[in-house]
């Protein structure tokens, strides 16, 4: 299957990307399986899934080095830099720690990408992508119509092919917040689909949550899998008549060691394009900015405590849970002791947690 792009492929450029090819799965933390998974979440124009190898040729390659067809030089080259530039999860700059692979891709686009290779008045045909997008729309009853409207109610005329936001939840921890970076992804002639990326470092390494935006009705769906499969993500967001600079959603989401958890979440505009510069990591609330602290107290879940036992005053008069607050805050101001027990006489202690649940969902604010 002969490639446009195979004549650029002289003895001395595959000789760099075979050494420097290793280095940057390595350096991205890849195995040769997920590659082309990737690759083929990034296919447009340029990079279509004719020229992206199997799960067996990117292993033969990187553990015996084995050279590929030139056609699949060129898609890994597109590929992987194409990750590195546009995905926001590493600064581009670091040429090193990727080979030569990133100037490489820069001689190639120099010379060939920036011609069309495709007649933009042929018809464009149909593939596994689109025949994925009928099941889909059969199964959750929605109009294939909905995926094609996706791309104006998120990105206007004047976005990249990328736009990025700072997105913010609270932490299981007390006190802190989360801040993760999400990159959405326009649509291609290839993946007729909205797709997201999400990055925030942790423990020392960056955790990668990948996937595709579902539309409904009246919400939208971001669904993927995070950790490379380990865990599971979905976030519902309310559908907007356009693109807004924040979306305020619900995050579900299965942890890699089995831990559900469920938060508000909110996706503010960045100014930034990679997670570095972002700062994606987990703060205290008050390390955050004035600006940002204003942002997530509209994310903050307010609710009472919900106490399950029927308790009583000294007297024997019915307290509810207004009472016992009022109780605690003069005893704070006048240091009088007040007794508050259940329906046997035991003494209740409101700092207990055996006294009291959470609710076991969450609430939106009025």
């Amino acid at each position: 299957m002969p490639h446009e792009y195979d004549r650029f492929w002289s003895l001395d450029r595959i000789k760099i990307f075979m050494e420097s090819f290793p280095l940057a799965v390595g350096r991205l933390n890849w195995s040769p399986e997920d590659v082309p998974g990737v690759l083929l979440a990034l296919a447009d124009e340029e990079l279509n899934e004719d020229i992206i190898p199997s799960e067996e040729t990117c292993r033969r390659i990187i553990k015996k080095g084995h050279t590929p067809r030139k056609w699949f030089l060129t898609g890994l080259l597109i590929g992987v830099v194409k990750h590195i530039k546009g995905m926001g999860d590493v600064d581009p700059k670091n040429v090193a720690e990727y080979g030569n692979l990133v100037s490489l891709f820069d001689s190639l686009q120099e010379h060939f990408i920036s011609k069309k290779y495709k007649n933009p008045e042929k018809k464009r045909k149909r593939n596994r992508v689109d025949e994925s997008l009928d099941l889909i729309s059969v199964f959750l009853g929605v109009d294939n119509k909905l995926f094609a409207d996706i791309e104006s109610k998120l990105f206007i005329d004047s976005d990249e092919s990328n736009i990025y936001f700072d997105s913010y939840r609270f932490s299981s921890t007390p006190g802190y917040v989360k801040k993760s970076f999400t990159v959405l992804h326009r649509p291609t002639e290839i993946i007729p689909l909205v797709r997201f990326a999400n990055f925030i470092e942790h423990k020392g390494r960056i955790r990668e949550a990948r996937g595709v935006v579902v539309p409904f009705r009246n919400q939208l769906a971001l669904i993927g899998h995070a950790d490379k499969g380990k865990g599971i993500k979905l976030v519902v967001i309310e559908d907007t008549e356009g693109p807004q600079n924040e979306y305020h959603g619900l995050l579900n989401t299965i942890e890699p060691d089995g831990t559900p958890v469920a938060a508000r979440i909110l996706f503010s505009k960045s100014p930034h394009m990679n997670h570095t510069d972002a700062g994606a990591r987990e703060y205290k609330v008050t390390e955050l900015s004035k600006l940002e602290i204003e942002k997530i107290e509209s994310i903050r879940n307010r609710m009472w405590f919900t106490i399950e036992k029927e308790l009583y005053s000294e007297k024997g008069e019915v307290l509810e849970q207004r009472d016992i607050v009022h109780m605690i805050d003069r005893y704070l101001h006048d240091g009088k002791k007040y007794k508050i027990v259940d329906k046997d006489g035991k003494p209740f202690n409101p700092a207990h947690h055996d006294y009291y649940t959470f609710n076991s969902a969450l609430k939106l604010r009025e």
